[in-house]
């Protein structure tokens, strides 16, 4: 029988699709990478039985549970939802509203689809929020804008529009 550190591994992810095979090395920089998680199931070539990453000794440490405490509620593998969860937050503000709203919305988007092709990178609520916070400041910015005209036409028009 090899010994670990010759074999190489198939890596089988939760969806069941397939890639390797790999060094540990290689599964020590895939996990590091986060593209192997606790769940992963290792398939070793030399036909032993396949083991999960978690209880893979040389991916002791590399897994971190703690990563997935913080993408969850920071989503760092899903830039788009990330980035357009601040702007939407920005965008929020008067005036710069529309261009941030309009870009948070369309990052937004982009996170969700990102989430639904792998649910590992999270992101959905930071995404739905982007576009909630998007469609609000460009809302907010439109009756900003349009709170002086409005106003300005109902006193020209007369008392009857006003109480």
């Amino acid at each position: 029988m090899t010994s670990t550190s010759e074999t190489k591994y198939t890596v089988q992810i939760d969806d069941g699709s397939t890639f390797g095979p790999a060094s540990v090395d290689e599964l020590k920089a895939w996990a590091q990478e986060g593209r192997v998680s606790d769940t992963t199931m290792l398939i070793p070539d030399d036909g032993s039985s396949p083991v999960s990453a978690h209880a893979f000794q040389p991916l002791q440490g590399l897994l971190g549970s703690e990563d997935k405490v913080i993408s969850t509620i920071i989503p760092w593998r899903n830039k788009c939802a990330l980035i357009g969860y601040y702007l939407g937050i920005l965008g929020l503000l008067p005036l710069v509203g529309v261009p941030l709203g309009l870009t948070a919305i369309v990052l937004g988007i982009l996170g969700i689809i990102h989430w639904k092709k792998n649910h590992r990178s999270h992101g959905l609520v930071h995404s739905i929020i982007a576009i909630a916070c998007g469609l609000l400041g460009i809302l907010i910015t439109g009756v900003l804008l349009l709170l002086p005209i409005l106003l300005r036409t109902a006193a020209t028009a007369g008392p009857g529009l006003l109480p």
